[in-house]
């Protein structure tokens, strides 16, 4: 990834965290944490890896029928002539990283 497109999905990562932490109920997710934004070279698209504590699957299903309202919500923020579109998806590594250290201790 170049420096641009880094700056970028920093950006992106920070307004969505904030939003999240501002507009979404915790009670049904637990605590969503955006982990990392991977935006295209040509910032047509910015990918948003997120985490929940609970319901990961319902929490993608809510942000994909959601994405306009939250692209439109940070986009004043973000100072882009073209603001990305939002992909959202869930991200499992933490999950993944138990299993396999539960693998390597049998």
């Amino acid at each position: 990834m170049s420096t641009r497109t880094e700056q970028v999905g920093s950006v992106i990562q920070r307004e969505v965290s904030q939003l999240f932490s501002e507009a979404m109920d915790e009670s049904d997710y637990g605590l969503i944490t955006v982990l990392r934004v991977d935006v295209l070279a040509d910032l047509s698209e910015a990918r948003i890896y997120v985490s929940a504590l609970k319901n990961g699957r319902q929490l993608i299903e809510l942000l994909e029928k959601r994405r306009g309202f939250i692209r439109r919500t940070v986009s004043p923020r973000l100072y882009l002539k073209t603001i990305p579109k939002f992909r959202f998806f869930l991200d499992t590594t933490g999950a993944d990283a138990e299993r396999i250290e539960m693998l390597l201790k049998r």
